[in-house]
Order: C-alpha cells, then sequence, then structure tokens
C-alpha cells in the first residue's frame, strides 16, 4: 500500500443497520470502501448504498452549500449562499414566529436523525418548543415502545443465532436490514431453528420458512387476535403473572373470543 494511504476503520450511515466498513482514503480522499469482516454484527457485508459512498460524496451536482430561495414566494428558484448567512435567516425567522405566535406555534421537523435527537431535543428545550416531528412517530417508534412496554429495551438486534423459533411478521431482513440481521438469521437456521413467515408476499425467507402464512392484507389483527383466543382457550399464559400484575384481562378474553381459529380462516378467501 502506498505510503499516503491508510485504511480506517468505520461504521456505515446510510441506514441504522451501521454496518462495518474499511475505508481506503489517499491524500484526504476516499478511494474505495468495503465491508469490515471483523464487524460483530455485518461481518463483511455491505449493501449497494454503503458500496456507492464515492459517488454520493463526490458526485458533481451534490449540494454543498446552503440554498437560499429567490423570487416571489413559492419559486423554485434557489442561489447559493454562505452558512452563516443561511443560519442568520433561519434564527430570523425563528425568532420572529416565537414572538409573534409564541414558541410553541413551531413545529421542528427532521428526517431519520442519525444520531443527533439528544440535540435537536436539547435545542427544542431552549427554543421552547415540545413538537417535534419525524418518520420514527410512523416508523420505529411504534416498534420502540411495543417492544420497551412488552419486553422491557427498546429496538434492539433480537437474539436469531441461538433461538429455536423465529417469527418474521410482515418483515424482509433480506431487503430491508441484511447488515443487521441476516448472519445471525442464517446462523439460526444452521442449528436447526423453525422459521416462521407471515406475510403476503413469497419472499426468499417464506419460500425457505417451516410455515409461511400467506394472508391477505389487513388481516393481520384479526391474525393476533386469533392468536390471543388461542393461547387464552388453551391456557397458554402465564396465569400468576396475569392475575398479579394485570388489569383488564376479562375484557381481553371477551373481545377475542369470537376470533376461532374456524372464524379467521374464513378471512383468507372472503377479504381482498
Amino acid at each position: 500500500m502506498p505510503m499516503n494511504t491508510k485504511i480506517i476503520q468505520s461504521i456505515c450511515f446510510e441506514c441504522h443497520s451501521r454496518c462495518g466498513v474499511l475505508l481506503e482514503v489517499k491524500d484526504g480522499k476516499l478511494t474505495g470502501i468495503k465491508g469490515d469482516k471483523t464487524h460483530p454484527f455485518s461481518h463483511g457485508y455491505i449493501c449497494p448504498k454503503g458500496r456507492a459512498a464515492m459517488e454520493i460524496i463526490y458526485h458533481p451536482e451534490r449540494i454543498t452549500l446552503p440554498l437560499l430561495r429567490t423570487g416571489k414566494k413559492g419559486s423554485n428558484r434557489f442561489e447559493e449562499t454562505s452558512w452563516d448567512n443561511a443560519l442568520d435567516v433561519i434564527a430570523e425567522k425563528l425568532l420572529d414566529s416565537r414572538e409573534k405566535f409564541g414558541a410553541e406555534s413551531v413545529v421542528f421537523g427532521s428526517g431519520t436523525t442519525r444520531g443527533m435527537a439528544p440535540y435537536l431535543n436539547r435545542f427544542l428545550s431552549v427554543f421552547g418548543s415540545p413538537n417535534f416531528m419525524a418518520p420514527s412517530n410512523m416508523s420505529g417508534g411504534p416498534i420502540v415502545m411495543g417492544s420497551a412496554a412488552t419486553c422491557g429495551f427498546g429496538l434492539v438486534d433480537p437474539d436469531y443465532a441461538d433461538t429455536s423459533c423465529m417469527l418474521l411478521w410482515a418483515h424482509n431482513p433480506e431487503a430491508s436490514w441484511p447488515g443487521l440481521y441476516m448472519y445471525d438469521i442464517r446462523q439460526g437456521l444452521k442449528k436447526g431453528a423453525k422459521l416462521i413467515v407471515i406475510d403476503p408476499r413469497g419472499t426468499n425467507l417464506a419460500k425457505k420458512a417451516d410455515h409461511w402464512l400467506q394472508i391477505r392484507p389487513g388481516t393481520d389483527v384479526a391474525l393476533v387476535l386469533c392468536f390471543i383466543n388461542y393461547i387464552i382457550e388453551n391456557n397458554l399464559y402465564d396465569k400468576d403473572f396475569v392475575e398479579n400484575w394485570t388489569v383488564g384481562f376479562n375484557r381481553l378474553k371477551a373481545h377475542v373470543a369470537e376470533f376461532t381459529i374456524e372464524k379467521c380462516a374464513e378471512f383468507r378467501g372472503r377479504l381482498t
């Protein structure tokens, strides 16, 4: 390797998987990227987005300076401006809105924060608005909250490698988060784990599954209620826990009573 070239161990930030990568840097410029085989979960995997890092960084049309709208309101004309000027314009508009309408009149929107959430929350606190909007409200947020309420922790990597049975419900990690999940899933399957896939689509994992439930779109809730009904009717739940640590169990039992296996089996042919 040339003296002015070095390899930097890092992670890819193109999605939440954070796959390990090895960056080849020459004279301060990225000249190559490949998967890091020593990374604890991606094990050398790198997806097309990660491999396209150099194209993304050095694309001739990449925006490298703030753009300021010019012309009338609603115009699609933009001109480059300095960072100092852009920050001044933003600060002026934020302070003007707070003075005229109050801090809570402002809603802060963000894409996937990639670790910036703590800093955005601190800024919100200083500004005085609790209103924050991001894709997590409709995407990962409900998963994290449901997981935390059920298991005591948020969204983490399930222990697919050491399980005896894995259930993938409307989840195709081979296409969405392969670097985060697929190595452990393959390890679990090699050890003899059973695979259950609930998905209308015939994905690669669905075709490899021990049981593929090809439900119709829109019937997921009915299937969940059917599962709950079966668990209750067959006494497959922890009675001591239910009696001492839950409320409303009898209402749940009454609610799911009509969702029998026979009834829910009809949904597959009746719903479109």
